[in-house]
């Protein structure tokens, strides 16, 4: 969700919440924080003077969290502000020991995450509490947090032509780990964006432009649902920053002969496309592809889902899955194909669809 320094300008952070802009002045930088929509975050956050030299910035709806790398006057510093503080000087600011660096973070609900150089994740609460130290078994690639959960992708061996990145998700709350996974990419690509969906599922997107969603489905497998080679035209690049599997789209900014997006001067935004994914289902008529494909995603939603938690969430799912196969069983008896009708039939998931 970073980019790099252009016009003085960069984006420090970047996703379905806002962004945090870090401008260069003469002897120090200031970061501004916007909302996308001003309606949900009316109190308008002040801008920041950095005199540290932040590099790492993450955004959530809990606060703001920045880091810095050590020079030789100061150390590695992690700074946070919180947006709905009960109590004056919420604040606060930590330099990190002698020879440690900040690398990466990332703001929960409750929480954040600070990953550096030495193969260490330092979790604190909003308020600065210390409240663990973690070591992970290679150097951190990225780390990224959504509400109560975040996680951690690291190096898990060195190919010549292909990455070896892990990836590892835990709840902050119960301090219990809920997934590790061997990163799937496309050959010779490397991990160019990773975060959570709207539903909570790990999403990755590489650098050959692939999003691929993780299923606990068949021990853990990684689910291709986006390739934006099919959708991108001469010298474009799509710039991901959010997937959602519900609402059947990812959300980017596509850059013309460049990788990723250039800020805005004044009050200008990047414009956002929002193009549906596509599972590579072979295609055969196309109606009935693509009831396959809608098939396909809406169970992949479902594996992901609580049935305490999401149960109204996972009956709109059944509903959307149903519809889609029923469509999908007309067409097939239209082509006089009863033997497959019936085993869509078989997967139907409600009795109120299974009767019509």
């Amino acid at each position: 969700g970073s980019t790099k320094v252009a016009s003085g300008r960069r984006y420090l952070a970047y996703n379905s919440l806002g962004s945090i802009i870090l401008r260069t002045e003469s002897d120090h930088n200031i970061a501004e924080v916007n909302f996308h929509d001003t309606s949900l975050h009316r109190k308008r956050i002040p801008l920041l003077n950095d005199f540290y030299g932040f590099h790492v910035g993450s955004l959530s709806s809990s606060g703001a969290l920045y880091a810095s790398i050590s020079t030789i006057e100061t150390p590695s510093t992690v700074h946070f502000t919180p947006f709905n503080a009960w109590t004056t000087n919420a604040e606060w600011t930590l330099p990190l020991p002698l020879g440690e660096d900040a690398i990466g973070v990332a703001a929960g609900a409750t929480y954040c995450v600070v990953a550096n150089n030495r193969r260490m994740i330092r979790l604190f609460s909003l308020s600065g509490l210390q409240a663990n130290v973690i070591s992970m078994p290679g150097d951190i690639v990225s780390v990224f947090a959504d509400g109560p959960v975040f996680g951690v992708v690291y190096h898990a061996g060195y190919g010549a032509a292909n990455q070896v990145l892990e990836v590892r998700t835990f709840d902050f709350a119960s301090g219990k780990m809920l997934m590790e996974s061997r990163i799937c990419l496309s050959n010779e690509a490397s991990l160019a964006w990773i975060g959570f969906t709207d539903e909570h599922a790990v999403a990755t997107y590489d650098s050959e432009g692939v999003v691929r969603v993780f299923s606990p489905d068949f021990g853990g497998s990684w689910i291709p649902i986006f390739d934006a080679t099919l959708e991108r035209k001469g010298g474009e690049n799509f710039w991901v920053f959010s997937v959602s599997m519900v609402s059947n789209e990812l959300q980017c900014i596509v850059c013309a002969d460049t990788k990723e997006p250039i800020v805005p001067s004044g009050s200008a935004r990047p414009v956002v496309t929002a193009p549906p994914l596509h599972i590579p289902v072979v295609q055969t008529e196309e109606k009935l592809s693509n009831g396959e494909r809608d098939m396909v995603r809406i169970r992949t939603i479902i594996s992901q889902l609580d049935a305490h938690v999401d149960k109204d969430l996972i009956c709109d799912c059944e509903l959307a899955h149903d519809k889609a196969a029923l469509g999908v069983i007309k067409g097939l008896l239209e082509q006089n194909n009863p033997s497959r009708a019936y085993e869509v039939a078989e997967r139907i998931m409600t009795a109120k669809a299974l009767e019509g």
